[in-house]
C-alpha cells in the first residue's frame, strides 16, 4: 500500500472540497431562485445561512446607551448590535458546527459529481492515446497494464516508472477537479438548473460501472 497518502488522495479531495464549497456559495449568492425551485423552496440560500448562523436570544436595553462604555465578552459567538429610538437591542448569534459540518459534505458531494467528467475520460483513455489502426479493445488496454502493474514488485524499473507518471497524473487530478467543478457550474448556470441535464450527467458517469462490468464479465470468460 502506497503511504503517500496526502499526496494522492488528501491533496486531491481536499482542494476539491474547499473549492467546491465555494462554488456552492456563489450560487447561492447568485443564482438563489433557479436553485430555489428544483428543491421546490423559497430561498435555500436564507436556509443555509439561518442554519450556519443560528440566533439563540435576544436582549433589549429600554434605556439610551453609549456604545463605547457597552462591554461584550465574545468568545465562540458574534454580538450584532443594532440600534432603535429607545436604545439598543443585542442580538447572540452562535455558529452552528453541525450544519458547518452538513455544508462541507455538501462541497464533497458537489465535488464528487463534478469529477465525473475526469472518471469519464480515464475509462475511455485508450481511446484517446491511441492511433484508430493500433487501437487495442478495452479489454487488452486493462489486461496489458495489470500485467505490467504486477511487474513492480520485481523490476525496480517499472516501480520507478509507474511512480513517476503517478506522481504526474495525481497532481493533474487534483486539478483537474477544480476544473470539472467549473465546467459543471458553468453548464448547471446556462440549462438554468435543468434536472435533465443532471440527470444526464449522471447517466454518462454511470457509463464507467458497464465498462468495469464488461471488463469483470470478460475476465471470467478468459481463461487467464
Amino acid at each position: 500500500m502506497n503511504t503517500r497518502f496526502w499526496e494522492f488522495y488528501l491533496v486531491r479531495y481536499l482542494s476539491g472540497t474547499i473549492f467546491g464549497v465555494l462554488v456552492i456559495v456563489y450560487l447561492l449568492a447568485h443564482y438563489d431562485p433557479q436553485i430555489s425551485n428544483i428543491f421546490n423552496t423559497a430561498s435555500v440560500k436564507k436556509y443555509v445561512i439561518s442554519t450556519l448562523l443560528e440566533t439563540t436570544d435576544e436582549i433589549k436595553f429600554y434605556e439610551p446607551i453609549n456604545t463605547d462604555e457597552l462591554r461584550l465578552k465574545q468568545n465562540d459567538m458574534t454580538i450584532v448590535i443594532e440600534e432603535n429610538p429607545i436604545g439598543l437591542t443585542t442580538k447572540r448569534v452562535e455558529f452552528n458546527l453541525l450544519a458547518a459540518v452538513t455544508v462541507t459534505v455538501m462541497g464533497f458531494l458537489y465535488m464528487y459529481v463534478s469529477s465525473m467528467l475526469i472518471l469519464f475520460l480515464h475509462t475511455i483513455r485508450k481511446c484517446l492515446f491511441y492511433s484508430i489502426n493500433s487501437r487495442p479493445s478495452i479489454y487488452m488496454f486493462y489486461k496489458k497494464l495489470s500485467h505490467k502493474r504486477a511487474e513492480r514488485e520485481k523490476d525496480l524499473q517499472v516501480e520507478e516508472y509507474i511512480e513517476s507518471y503517478r506522481h504526474l497524473r495525481e497532481h493533474g487530478n487534483a486539478f483537474g477537479i477544480l476544473l470539472s467543478e467549473i465546467v459543471f457550474a458553468f453548464l448547471l448556470i446556462h440549462t438554468s438548473f435543468n434536472i435533465i441535464f443532471i440527470c444526464i450527467w449522471f447517466t454518462i458517469g454511470f457509463f464507467s460501472w458497464i465498462i468495469g462490468t464488461l471488463l469483470e464479465i470478460k475476465l471470467v470468460e478468459s481463461k487467464r
